[in-house]
Formats: structure tokens, sequence, C-alpha cells
């Protein structure tokens, strides 16, 4: 019994990392989205008084830092699990 599921058990371990095998860069997206929602929490829960700022106030950059940070992590996942890999840049030759 504990033979079938030590096998089992190895399997799937090695399934998760042949499908993750060349996909690093999905590790990235994770820490980018994680960092998007610390920054977009953080700024959502400052203290400021909006009507005696006007609509600019404190909360704005972090607000669009961090909305732009998800906007990255998602892409660049989306990126990844659809096959997109780095294309190596061009041989540059010296004339």
């Amino acid at each position: 019994m504990t033979t079938e599921k030590t096998v089992t058990t190895e399997k799937t371990a090695t399934t998760a990392k042949s499908v993750l095998r060349g996909r690093s860069e999905l590790g990235v997206g994770a820490v980018l989205f994680l960092l998007g929602v610390l920054v977009l929490t953080d700024a959502l829960t400052l203290d400021a008084d909006i009507a005696g700022r006007g609509p600019v106030g404190p909360a704005t950059v972090p607000v669009l830092v961090g909305c732009g940070l998800l906007v990255v992590a998602v892409l660049l996942t989306v990126d990844v699990l659809r096959g997109g890999r780095e294309r190596p840049r061009a041989a540059r030759t010296s004339t």
C-alpha cells in the first residue's frame, strides 16, 4: 500500500516538474502579482483626506503603480502559458 502511494506521489511530483520546466517566468509573474496586491492594499488603506487635496492625492501614484504591476503580471503569465519564449538577440557583426 505504501509503495503504491509513493509511486503516485513521485509521478505527481514528476508531472508538476515537467510542466513547470522552462517556465521560470511564472515565478516572476507570481512575485509581480503579489507585489501589485501589496502596493494596492497599502495605497487603498492610506488615511488621506480626499476632499482637502482634490482628486490627485497621496494614493494616486501607488494605485497606478499597483494596477500596472497587476497588468504586467497577468500579461507575462499569459505569454508564458501560451508558450512565449525569449528571443535571442541577433548576432552583432562589426564592419
